[in-house]
């Protein structure tokens, strides 16, 4: 990450992953309450806020921190994972480990994420299809019970009546392109422009997207409508000396990464 200031506005550069929530059906607040409840429609019991962040043969998965209340009946999380090749292919446990790489029963009840590289592989395509494949995860608790939610051994599903459905979440995993070298373009009046002319995408790119944020925000705003992949981005929207924007250029793969 590299940071400039100038007269009236500042850029930095990051290269983050995405990933696109999916989240199905609509019911009651009732059946809603508790997402921890294995009776629960929306999630059969796993714990909220599932997300991934695909890496270079890695997976970050992570979840919602739960309040000291709730969490003090978990004594553990397990995380399963298949692939999606075969639409067939069950889901099966990910080998958890520790710092240590000693093997894990389940992660701690304290941690909320953790790092999946077991056997996974960048940039997975069909050779039937051409399609992009996945790897899709799931996640359960053990309560103070030893009781595992949901149950691995007889999932929820949304043939059931009425129908659960067991969060689950899917990426794939790659190398992320490089950070663009940005440099500050011809200097104007209340006109900042920005340029990467020299980048260099590896074959697996797909675009760009600028991000912008200002001291008085907490969240950076997508500029729209932008050429995926132009080299450089022009900002008129200034209205006086002294004002200050913070940009973010993320460059993508076609995987999302």
């Amino acid at each position: 990450m590299s940071i400039m200031k100038f007269f009236f506005a500042s850029y930095f550069l990051v290269i983050v992953g995405f990933i696109a929530l999916v989240f199905f059906g609509c019911a009651s607040d009732e059946d809603y309450a508790n997402p921890l409840d294995p009776q629960n429609l929306r999630t059969a019991g796993s714990p909220p806020g599932l997300t991934l962040t695909p890496g270079d043969r890695q997976v970050t998965v992570s979840w919602r921190e739960l309040n000291s209340r709730i969490a003090e009946d978990i004594k553990g999380y397990r995380i399963y994972r298949r692939f999606t090749e075969d639409s067939n292919t069950n889901f099966e446990p990910v080998p958890l480990f520790d710092k240590n790489n000693k093997l894990l029963d389940s992660i701690p009840a304290s941690q909320n994420i953790y790092i999946d590289k077991h056997e996974l592989k960048n940039d997975q395509i069909s050779t039937i299809t051409g399609d992009q494949l996945y790897y899709e995860y799931r996640i359960s608790y053990i309560d103070d019970r030893g009781i595992e939610i949901p149950n691995p051994t007889d999932p929820p599903n949304q043939d059931d009546e009425p129908p659960r459905i067991w969060t689950t979440r899917r990426t794939t995993p790659s190398d992320p392109p490089p950070v663009p070298n940005i440099i500050l373009g011809k200097k104007e009046n209340l006109i900042v422009t920005i340029i990467w002319p020299d980048y260099n995408p590896p074959s697996d790119f797909k675009e760009f997207r600028i991000f912008y944020t200002t001291p008085t925000r907490n969240v950076f705003i997508e500029i729209p409508e932008l050429d995926p992949d132009t080299r450089f981005y022009r900002d008129i929207s200034f209205e006086r000396d002294g004002e200050e924007k913070t940009y973010r250029v993320i460059a993508y793969d076609k995987f999302g990464v």
